[in-house]
């Protein structure tokens, strides 16, 4: 399933969720864990040419979760913003790569209650901006503080990241 695309010089950034093991292209390699379902992020060049991709196992394989947003910044970097659910909510996770497909970062924003990341978009001040909703209160890094104000009842959240 897919859920995400974004744009990159000469390049697309596809993100979504495989029950399994998928190849992109004839020349890439496999993706994902056999018999688990897995988040993607592939990148192919615009004749669909495999350039790279990962995978991560979830931690629910039952639940539908992924990666709900995609942006690539202005240095090649593509981000991913998601939820993933533990059992007990589900949590926003940001995920950066370089250009060239490798990790350079995995940061899950939780703690009790659900945050759910919507959308992402990079900034020009090489800042990336997340939106997404809450249903108690929660702090990012210890830094920020969000309250939910209405019982049973979520809020939403935007937030600036500078990685």
């Amino acid at each position: 399933i897919l859920f995400a695309v974004a744009l990159a010089t000469a390049s697309l950034v596809l993100s979504g969720v495989i029950d399994g093991v998928a190849a992109f292209g004839v020349d890439a390699s496999l993706v994902g864990a056999k018999d688990k379902r897995s988040v993607f992020v592939a990148r192919l060049d615009f004749a669909a040419a495999h350039r790279w991709s990962v995978s991560h196992v979830m931690l629910d394989p039952a639940a539908v979760q992924g990666g709900q947003s995609l942006a690539v910044d202005d240095a090649g970097r593509a981000v991913l913003v998601g939820t993933e659910d533990d059992g007990e909510g589900g949590d926003t996770y940001l995920w950066t790569f370089s250009p060239q497909g490798a990790e350079q970062w995995k940061h899950t924003l939780g703690e009790p209650g659900e945050q759910r990341g919507a959308a992402i978009a990079a900034g020009y001040d090489n800042g990336l901006y997340v939106v997404g909703a809450f249903e108690q209160d929660f702090s990012v890094d210890g830094q920020m503080q969000l309250v939910d104000d209405v019982a049973d009842a979520g809020d939403g959240f935007l937030l600036h990241i500078n990685p």
